[in-house]
């Protein structure tokens, strides 16, 4: 998904990468989520799409 300035725009994740449940709400900070389950926080970044570019 592409947004104006060729930026890509980042999907919510489906599940806690530590508990695996689905209780996830946004932090204040954009890309930062917490786990209802497990109370955790977590950040989620992307670091490429394993596409080499030109």
């Amino acid at each position: 998904m592409s947004e104006p300035g060729g930026r890509t725009r980042q999907l919510p994740p489906f599940y806690c990468p530590y508990c695996g449940e689905e209780t996830l709400r946004p932090r204040e900070t954009e890309g930062e989520w917490h786990c209802g389950s497990c109370l955790r926080a977590f950040t989620l970044r992307t670091t490429g799409t394993g596409v080499q570019q030109p």
